[in-house]
């Protein structure tokens, strides 16, 4: 199942939010870099929008310009892990979450 139009929005604003907290631009998470300063905010962007938005790993990688499923479910994996020992990262999921949530309660419904 492919990802809607409204889903790709909600995206969107996921990325946007992830981004301003940590320092990156929507063109860096989008990116194909394996640099770790920006991996581990496209990470925290798929996390937030397979918890929030429910969609599957297939429909996060297309959304995520990446080439199959496994990629979002390797990147899931590493998150949390990377978030049970980092607080500065769990610290970042939960802002991002937050700055999400609020974005995207203006939505219209």
């Amino acid at each position: 199942m492919r990802a809607t139009a409204a889903d790709r929005a909600r995206v969107a604003i996921v990325k946007k939010a992830v981004a301003g907290v940590f320092k990156v631009s929507v063109a860096d998470i989008d990116s194909p870099s394996r640099r770790r300063s920006l991996t581990q905010p496209r990470w925290v962007a798929m996390l937030i929008v397979r918890k929030r938005l429910g969609l599957s790993a297939r429909q996060i990688a297309r959304t995520f310009n990446r080439k199959d499923h496994k990629t979002v479910t390797h990147a899931l994996a590493c998150i949390i892990d990377l978030s049970a020992q980092n607080p500065a990262i769990a610290l970042g999921i939960s802002i991002a979450t937050a700055r999400t949530e609020a974005r995207l309660r203006q939505l219209p419904r």
